[in-house]
């Protein structure tokens, strides 16, 4: 795109979306002038999503997401806020150096049992370009563990008797 307007010293295209060339053409009193060209580059923003690698898991086992980018440069700089049962948030920070998948720790074993969720809150790719809170969010459940009581009857027997366990719970 030729620039035109001879006394502009800056000049701004507007918003680009697609690789654009340019270069300044000078016509003063019988001596023209053409610039050299220059490449503007535009880079796609992200394009990235967050998977549950499991809906629902037990108290005692770690919830974890699964990161992949479709379009970007490696590596992402990512946000994600996880919302606890009850409302309290974390914010967890990571940089991934490839696009995925990529699996991120999201809930410690041992949390509070409840509905989490889990959203993507910012990525930056390599090439600056970002996007912000990005849908759909990842749920997770915490289910409790299990309380059960196992019982013998009878709790004790003699050698070559037997004895009936019963759980219950």
């Amino acid at each position: 795109n030729p620039i035109s307007s001879t006394d502009v010293v800056n000049y701004q295209p507007g918003t680009l979306s697609v690789t654009t060339y340019f270069r300044r053409e000078l016509d003063a009193a019988q001596c023209d002038a053409t610039s050299n060209i220059v490449t503007v580059t535009v880079n796609p923003k992200p394009v990235v999503s967050i998977l549950a690698n499991a809906s629902a898991r037990c108290v005692y086992d770690a919830g974890s997401v699964s990161f992949t980018a479709s379009t970007g440069t490696a590596p992402f700089d990512i946000t994600l806020v996880v919302t606890k049962p009850g409302g309290t948030t974390d914010t967890i920070r990571q940089t991934i150096s490839n696009n995925g998948p990529a699996n991120i720790q999201v809930i410690a074993p041992e949390s509070a049992t409840g509905n989490y969720s889990v959203q993507l809150f910012q990525v930056r790719d390599n090439n600056g370009c970002e996007r912000n809170n990005i849908t759909p969010v990842a749920s997770i459940i915490v289910k409790p563990r299990p309380v059960f009581t196992l019982l013998a009857s009878p709790p004790s027997v003699c050698n070559g008797n037997s004895s009936t366990l019963t759980v219950s719970g």
